[in-house]
This record gives structure tokens, C-alpha cells and sequence, in this order.
């Protein structure tokens, strides 16, 4: 197998039987990492929910890191490195069954320094019951003559799913980004779901000498199988 080259972005996206590549080359950004401070913090939150009438579930990450005082942001001074991830989700259902089982994990020292991992079944038992689910997750480093910024998401509205969704962010190391979505029916994902189901990612580099821009997105509506990966990494 050719092995990726180095200094490389490369996006793979997989829908159903589908498989597109996205690659950008000769960016210098591998060595913009903002690197962990003495002072490390982790967190871990595990949810398991099973309900039959209706369920909410919200949560929002921000997280700012940088090599300097942060109350000295903006402007940057000169050897600064700067770096955020944001993670925002919001999961909403009623009129049926859902089973949700939840990991997310924050680790300002050790990589990923975000993980997250989750799983929604869901059977509606009306016409009017259905599950909600948005997800986003995005990065951004700065430093003097260099700002990348990678955002990926997902969107569903269903009347029938089974999903499995998996998010990796990084900045204490090589910046990296991991963004991946499973949606089929109940009895697996590769089996047709009912509903709409929505999957995207966006790219930004910008340097002293070249800037890459990058939107994709995939929207399916009806009955199908969903399954989308996209990585950001040098």
C-alpha cells in the first residue's frame, strides 16, 4: 500500500458504496501544534439512556490552549501558538423507544485530546415520533503567519435508526481530526433507515504562501444506509 506523504491533508468520504478522496498537498503545518501546558486536566463522561417517551440531551465543549498568556489574545506574539476545539451536541426524541450509550472523554494532555464515541437506536411508535440528532466538532490553531481551521458535523431526523457516530480531535501533537457516521435500521447499520440524515466537513489553511479552502457536504432523504468518514491530518 502507497503510504500517505508527508505535510499532506487528506479527506476520505464513504457514502453507502461510494468512496471520494479529497487531498491537498505541500502544506506546512505538521510543527503549528500547541503544546500541552504543566497544568493537565482530564474529563470523562459516560451516559447510557433507554426511554420510551421523550429524552433531551445537550453538551458543549470549549476549550482555548495556547504556548502564552491567553488574556494576551489578539494579537499574537511572535513565537505564540494558539489552538481551540469547540464540540457542540444536542440529541432530542419523543413519541417512541430510544437507547442511547454515550463516552466522551477531554484530555488536555494526551491525545486525542478530545474523543467521543456514541450510539443511538431509535423506533418510533406513531407518526408523529421521530429522534433528532446534531453533532459538531471543530478546531482551529493560530500562529504568527499561519491559521488552519477544520470543522465536521452531522445531522438526522428519523423515524427508525440505528447510528453509531466517532470524533477525534487534537492539538497537543500533529493536528488531526477524525469524524465518522454509521446509520442503518434497527436490526444494524448497512440495513435501510427511514428519515433525513446529513453529514459535512470544511477546511481552512492559510499561510505566508498558499491558501486551501475546502465545503463538503451529504444530504440523503428516505429510506437508505449511511456511512461517512472524514479525517483532517498532515
Amino acid at each position: 500500500m502507497k503510504k500517505t506523504p508527508a505535510r499532506l491533508i487528506l479527506i476520505r468520504v464513504v457514502v453507502i458504496a461510494l468512496a471520494m478522496s479529497f487531498t491537498f498537498g505541500g502544506v506546512a503545518f505538521a510543527s503549528r501544534n500547541v503544546p500541552p501546558t504543566p497544568e493537565t486536566a482530564t474529563l470523562t463522561i459516560t451516559t447510557e439512556v433507554v426511554c420510551d417517551r421523550k429524552m433531551k440531551e445537550i453538551e458543549q465543549l470549549n476549550w482555548e490552549c495556547s504556548n502564552k498568556d491567553l488574556l494576551d489574545n489578539p494579537p499574537l506574539t511572535s513565537g505564540q501558538k494558539y489552538g481551540k476545539i469547540k464540540y457542540k451536541e444536542n440529541t432530542f426524541s419523543s413519541g417512541g423507544t430510544i437507547n442511547l450509550y454515550k463516552d466522551f472523554k477531554v484530555d488536555t494532555g494526551k491525545t486525542p485530546n478530545l474523543e467521543v464515541t456514541k450510539n443511538i437506536g431509535y423506533t418510533a411508535a406513531c407518526k408523529k415520533g421521530s429522534v433528532s440528532h446534531t453533532e459538531g466538532v471543530g478546531m482551529s490553531l493560530k500562529s504568527k503567519g499561519c491559521c488552519v481551521y477544520v470543522a465536521a458535523g452531522c445531522y438526522m431526523s428519523m423515524t427508525d435508526v440505528q447510528a453509531t457516530t466517532e470524533t477525534k480531535a487534537q492539538i497537543t501533537q500533529t493536528p488531526e481530526m477524525h469524524y465518522e457516521i454509521n446509520a442503518g435500521r434497527l436490526e444494524g447499520p448497512g440495513n435501510p433507515a427511514e428519515g433525513i440524515i446529513s453529514a459535512s466537513m470544511s477546511a481552512s489553511v492559510d499561510d505566508e504562501h498558499k491558501g486551501l479552502k475546502l465545503r463538503y457536504k451529504t444530504t440523503v432523504d428516505g429510506s437508505f444506509a449511511f456511512y461517512e468518514v472524514m479525517d483532517f491530518k498532515p
